[in-house]
């Protein structure tokens, strides 16, 4: 959405993240668009809003079919919620994030969009 002047770490953190401004069943059709557009891989995550006024920030999976993910919410915030959360990342509204890292929540979208943002450029210290 928009323009931006010059490319930044945002910016690129963005172009990675599919945001959906309602939900909709969207892994079958990102999987056609990315093919369509010689985008392959580029998502990382998808945004969309939950039944409780929240949104979620879902990992994109390997393919259309998979229980695999193209990059899991990050280990260390795997299985922790709410306020320990919110400490963890330092990102108000923080819910939780599934033990696989394959989803996580927050109160609002531009919280989900943030933990997002954080997680596509999240390095493990694994070695």
């Amino acid at each position: 959405k928009g323009k931006r002047a010059a490319p930044d770490a945002a910016a690129a953190a963005d172009a990675r993240i599919l945001v959906l401004d309602q939900y909709c069943p969207w892994i079958d059709h990102m999987f056609d668009l990315e093919h369509e557009h010689g985008i392959k891989g580029r998502f990382m995550y998808c945004i969309f809003p939950d039944s409780s006024g929240g949104a979620r920030v879902r990992a994109v999976p390997d393919a259309p079919s998979s229980f695999g993910n193209r990059k899991p919410l990050p280990e260390p915030w795997r299985g922790v919620r709410d306020a320990d959360l919110a400490s963890l990342i330092g990102i108000e509204g923080s819910i939780f994030v599934h033990n696989s890292g394959f989803i996580g929540g927050n109160k609002t979208q531009e919280g989900a969009l943030a933990m997002a943002r954080v997680a596509v450029n999240f390095v493990s210290e694994e070695k």
